[in-house]
């Protein structure tokens, strides 16, 4: 429920779900997804509140997951490098972070972590809208939604179609079949 809630971008139920599973077990604050998406959320709270206890809060998962990187990097360095941009970029400081954003997406994508890779291009869209870098954050969004797409994740899909309008005519223009390709495969043109 925690991953559901923070792909669908409902933080304040992922924080709510994460705090309630971190003071349960100390054993299950140790898991190094929890941490992560606790880390995510607290983040993005963080971006509409400004309330530094969730900042505080992203920091303390950040520090946890390092020591999961330190230990399997394949499975986390991708983890914490998005979490240390999604810091950083609420801190100001995004020129400084978007090769963390790129290193964490390349990783995804090379060891095959689908849905991290989508979640890293949503997050580095959003911190790239949020700094007036509309057309970088527009490449990063429809790569977003064919990740996402991909991995079959169709109520994501949806969702964001319905939140960023303008991604309805890259989606088409994406997913457009050329008219010759048509006529080669003998289809109906629309």
């Amino acid at each position: 429920r925690i991953i559901l809630a923070c792909i669908f971008n409902d933080y304040n139920l992922a924080y709510g779900l994460e705090s309630k599973v971190m003071f349960v077990s100390k054993a299950a604050f140790r898991n190094a997804l929890v941490f992560f998406y606790a880390g995510i959320s607290a983040v993005a709270l963080y971006r509409q509140t400004q309330m530094n206890m969730y900042l505080k809060m992203a920091k303390k998962c950040l520090k946890g997951l390092k020591g999961f990187s330190r230990c399997a990097k394949v499975n986390y360095l991708n983890k914490e490098l998005l979490l240390e941009a999604e810091i950083g970029a609420v801190q100001g400081k995004i020129d400084d972070v978007l090769a963390k954003y790129s290193e964490s997406i390349d990783l995804a994508k090379a060891e095959g972590f689908l849905l991290e890779q989508a979640v890293a291009l949503e997050c580095a869209s959003r911190a790239l809208q949020h700094s007036g870098r509309n057309v970088s954050c527009q490449k990063y969004l429809l790569e977003a939604y064919e990740c996402y797409e991909k991995w079959g994740a169709k109520a994501k899909t949806e969702q964001m179609l319905r939140r960023y309008p303008s991604l309805q005519s890259k989606v088409v223009s994406a997913h457009k079949v050329p008219e010759r390709q048509c006529d080669e495969m003998n289809v109906e043109k629309f």
